[in-house]
């Protein structure tokens, strides 16, 4: 999870590919006002994009961005190896 000083709009999303080349399945990222709220869908991945290369980014468009403090993702794959994750605001 994580936890921003205040509340912002995702417009997107990246993870940057580690040397292992072990990336996620799937995965979805939730967005929530606070901790005890409700979790708001935001995007939803079936795949990685190939071809999967040592450290390259992979950016995913958020659909109907909102503003949130906290924001999860929640994995398929529990096994994989990512160098970075990027979080962009308009």
């Amino acid at each position: 999870m994580l936890q921003l000083n205040e509340p912002l709009e995702l417009i997107k999303y990246s993870f940057v590919t580690s040397l292992q080349l072990q990336v996620p399945d799937s995965w979805k990222l939730y967005g929530a006002a606070s901790i005890n709220e409700h979790w708001t869908l935001l995007d939803e991945q079936d795949g990685f994009p190939k071809p999967v290369t040592s450290y390259t980014e992979r950016a995913f468009s958020i659909d109907a961005p909102q503003k949130y403090q906290y924001y999860r993702f929640e994995f398929k794959k529990c096994k994989f190896d990512l160098s970075q994750v990027h979080l962009y605001i308009p």
